[in-house]
């Protein structure tokens, strides 16, 4: 799946068996989570905060919302 969204809050979770960064990214109501060992969680920080983001996502059979890719808006 693939929206654009702002993002409103950035949580970091537990770091991976392998020590790498997860993180979950609040968009309003809904809940986006880095999978474990993603190299994508290593481009996250507070500066994204209040952008514009160009997500791509997938949902897991459970239900959870895991991102695939991202990219910022130009101009934000």
């Amino acid at each position: 799946m693939k929206a654009t969204k702002k993002l409103t809050g950035i949580k970091r979770l537990n770091n991976s068996i392998n020590g790498n960064p997860k993180f979950q990214l609040h968009f309003g109501n809904e809940v986006v989570t880095t999978s474990n060992d993603s190299m994508i969680a290593y481009r996250i920080s507070d500066s994204l905060l209040n952008k514009e983001l160009k997500i791509d996502y997938h949902i897991t059979k459970k239900g959870n919302a895991i991102l695939n890719e991202f990219t910022q808006e130009i101009g934000d």
